[in-house]
C-alpha cells in the first residue's frame, strides 16, 4: 500500500511538472511568388508562433540546377521557424529547359515577393538572409553578392549562408551539369561562366557570409569555398568558414542537423 501511494505521488508530481513544448509552426504552401515564361513559381512559407516581427531567410534547394524543389527544404524551414525565423522555400526554373540567368531572376523575384509581403508574414524588412546548399548555395551567393550591382533593390540581403556551394564555375572543368546550366562549354561561353560565378562579384560592401563545406567533397571541391572566403576576407567582408568531415551529399535535403544548427546560429547573430 505504501509503495502504491509513493508511485501515485510520483505520477502526480510528474503530471504537474511544466514540460516545455516545441514552438509551433504554421506552414503556408504553394503560394505564387511570380510568373515567368508561362511558368507559375511557387513558395512555401514557415511562420514562427507569436506576433513578430521576425527575421526571414530565403531557402534555395539543391539538385545540380536540374532537379529538386522547395519540398527538399521542408524540414529546414520548419526548424528555422521553431527558432523564431520566418523561412521561405522557393522553387526556381531548372536547366536545361531554362538556361542561366533564369534561375537568378527567379531568386530575385522571390526576394522582391518576400519584401513586398513583409507585413503579411510579420517579417522585419531590414533583416532578410538567404540560405542554399550546392546549386542552391551557388544561387544564394550570387543573389547576395551580385546585389551590389543592384544596391537599391537588393540591399535587404543582410546575410548569406551556404554549404557545398560552387563559387567559381570556370574551375568546374568538364561538368555536364554546369554546361547544361550555361548552355555550352567553358571555351565557348567563358564570359557567361564568369558572369555566373559568385566570386566575380565580391566587393567590400557585401553582407556577412557563412560557408560550410565537406573535406571529402569530390563534386564541388572544398577549395571553392576556400577561394571565395579568401576573396571576401581580402575585401574586409565578415566571413565564417566551417570545414566538415564529409562529402557532398549529406541527406535528401542537402543539409544535416549540424549544418542547420550552425546556420541558425549565424542568422540569429547577423539578422
Amino acid at each position: 500500500m505504501a509503495r502504491s501511494r509513493i508511485i501515485a505521488l510520483l505520477l502526480l508530481l510528474v503530471s504537474c511538472m511544466s514540460v516545455p513544448e516545441k514552438q509551433s509552426v504554421q506552414t503556408l504552401q504553394n503560394l505564387v511568388y511570380a510568373e515567368r515564361d508561362d511558368r507559375v513559381l511557387l513558395a512555401d512559407v514557415f511562420l514562427p508562433a507569436g506576433p513578430g516581427p521576425f527575421p526571414a531567410v530565403l531557402l534555395l534547394h539543391s539538385g545540380s540546377w536540374r532537379r529538386g524543389s522547395k519540398a527538399r527544404m521542408k524540414q529546414v524551414g520548419e526548424e528555422f521557424a521553431r527558432q523564431g525565423i520566418v523561412a521561405v522555400a522557393a522553387n526556381y526554373r531548372l536547366s536545361p529547359e531554362a538556361r542561366f540567368p533564369a534561375q537568378i531572376y527567379d531568386c530575385r523575384d522571390a526576394l522582391r515577393w518576400i519584401r513586398a509581403n513583409a507585413h503579411t508574414f510579420h517579417i522585419k524588412a531590414d533583416a532578410i538572409g538567404v540560405l542554399g546548399y550546392s546549386a542552391g548555395g551557388h544561387l544564394a551567393l550570387l543573389l547576395g553578392l551580385s546585389g551590389n550591382e543592384h544596391r537599391k533593390e537588393f540591399a535587404n540581403v543582410k546575410a548569406i549562408a551556404t554549404a557545398g556551394a560552387p563559387a567559381d564555375l570556370l574551375e568546374l572543368i568538364g561538368n555536364p551539369m554546369v554546361s547544361d546550366l550555361l548552355g555550352g562549354s567553358k571555351e565557348a561561353k567563358r564570359e557567361v561562366y564568369k558572369m555566373a560565378s559568385p566570386v566575380s562579384y565580391v566587393t567590400s560592401d557585401d553582407p556577412p557570409v557563412l560557408l560550410m563545406h565537406g573535406t571529402y567533397d569530390w563534386i564541388v571541391p572544398h577549395h571553392q569555398s576556400l577561394q571565395i572566403a579568401a576573396e571576401l576576407q581580402a575585401k574586409g567582408v565578415p566571413v565564417e568558414y566551417y570545414e566538415l568531415p564529409m562529402g557532398h551529399v549529406r541527406t535528401t535535403t542537402g543539409f544535416n542537423s549540424t549544418e542547420v544548427g550552425i546556420a541558425i546560429d549565424f542568422f540569429k547573430r547577423k539578422l
